[in-house]
């Protein structure tokens, strides 16, 4: 997105200060996070606030986005403040990792939407690097994210994730590894016909069934969203093509 801001049906997202703008990865994980008896949620590596904006739409849930660039948490924060849940929405600037020792076992739910490029960082845009790149899918930055999840979450505690479906054994094994099993896992397609791009998955703090669907954004008709897809932002996007049945 080239614009300073992005509107949705119920709030405005300003973006000029922030490194990642609103995009296709945080609409999913915010419209699709699950949220039965969610009552308070922790935002990792919040941005521009965008999922928090849309969980407090969909919800009563207290939401905290914690972002450790300052320009980001203080755009987050003026989101918030324009949104009309600003009494429900907190912005931290601070260290994710640091916040989940502090804040051990505070939270219901944690969302996370990490950084997941791969390949050559591209210096011409440092901040966007920093809030989106990994040098390798084998990187330890990873479980960090996991484990910031596990920390911060009560022992009921659950997450919801998005990340590249190239490197989704990876991603799921430092889930693993920090304590987390998968409940739900959404294969996602960005076209009808294509390969799978990114996964969304449901996490638990116990061993569960695990619930795999699959999730595609647009029809063959490109600019047209499946049905599935458009049900899902129905109640965020002003103006959406869905194809018809």
């Amino acid at each position: 997105m080239s614009n300073s801001w992005f509107q949705f049906k119920q709030f405005k997202v300003e973006q000029d200060k922030c490194a990642m703008k609103v995009g296709t990865d945080g609409v999913l994980l915010g419209a699709w996070a699950p949220l039965d008896n969610v009552r308070s949620v922790v935002d990792l590596g919040s941005g521009t606030g965008l999922i928090s904006l849309m969980i407090a739409q969909r919800s009563k849930a207290r939401i905290t986005g914690i972002e450790s660039d300052m320009d980001a948490a203080t755009q987050s924060a003026e989101n918030f403040v324009h949104s009309p849940w600003p009494e429900r929405l907190e912005s931290v600037w601070a260290d994710v990792h640091e916040m989940s020792t502090l804040w051990a076992g505070q939270f219901d739910l944690a969302v996370c939407n990490p950084p997941f490029f791969q390949g050559h960082v591209r210096p011409s845009n440092a901040p966007r690097n920093q809030a989106r790149h990994l040098l390798s899918p084998k990187t330890e930055i990873k479980k960090t994210w996991f484990e910031a999840a596990y920390k911060i979450t009560k022992e009921t505690g659950r997450a919801a994730f998005i990340f590249p479906y190239e490197f989704a054994h990876e991603w799921l094994s430092e889930a693993e590894s920090a304590g987390w099993y998968v409940q739900i896992r959404v294969n996602v397609r960005g076209h009808a016909g294509k390969e799978y791009k990114r996964v969304l998955v449901y996490l638990v703090k116990h061993p569960v069934a695990i619930q795999e669907e699959e999730l595609c954004i647009e029809s063959e008709e490109r600019s047209v969203y499946t049905a599935a897809f458009g049900q899902l932002v129905s109640d965020f996007y002003l103006d959406a093509r869905i194809e018809t049945v």
